[in-house]
């Protein structure tokens, strides 16, 4: 995460900002670096890389239900 001083959980807990969303920032790059390259299946998990475009779920509804 990048502008994280020191440990993220202390004493079991996350310190929690009061700024609007998680209050995270994640380095793509460092995630682009850890991803799997050596896997013969890459290209079908990541074929466009790490961050994909994902509007063609867009106008899905999932109809999900929490009760029956």
């Amino acid at each position: 995460m990048v502008g994280q001083g020191g440990d993220i959980i202390k004493n079991g807990y996350v310190e929690v900002n009061d700024a609007p969303g998680l209050g995270l920032e994640l380095n793509e790059e460092a995630i682009e670096e850890h991803l799997a390259k050596d896997c013969e299946r890459r290209a079908a998990v990541y074929p466009k890389g790490a961050f994909e475009d994902t509007s063609e779920w867009d106008e899905l509804d999932a109809h999900d239900r929490v009760w029956s």
